[in-house]
């Protein structure tokens, strides 16, 4: 009988021992699954990090260029506007139809007053 309490005790204590052992085992996979996570969300980071890194590179380089496209719009309308102030001060200036109708009635009073003239009698 004491032999069987002395096998029973040993059998416990082994027992203890195994379910130890398996515990620690079963903590250090957690702990390795755990290291092995943290190391994959820090290469995620890294990554995301690095995108946004470079969409605000490409960000700031569209607002440059939008910047620059507006300049180079505004010089083009002042240089346009420029060479149309040059033009009208040159006497280049190409006057409407209108301005053509009056200079020629100024010029030729006669002419019209005579197609007036022929329409007042009919003719």
């Amino acid at each position: 009988m004491r032999k069987w309490l002395r096998q029973r005790h040993e059998h416990q204590d082994i027992t203890l021992q195994e379910g130890e052992a398996q515990q620690e085992s079963d903590t250090l996979s957690q702990l390795a699954r755990s290291k092995c996570l943290n190391h994959r969300l820090q290469c995620q980071l890294t990554a995301a990090q690095g995108r946004i890194a470079d969409l605000t590179a490409e960000n700031d380089y569209l607002r440059r260029l939008r910047q620059y496209e507006r300049s180079r719009a505004r010089d083009e309308v002042r240089k346009l506007m420029a060479e149309i102030h040059a033009l009208q001060s040159h006497n280049s200036y190409i006057p409407e139809p209108k301005h053509q109708f009056d200079r020629a009635r100024m010029e030729q009073p006669q002419a019209l007053m005579d197609r007036s003239e022929l329409h007042m009698d009919g003719n």
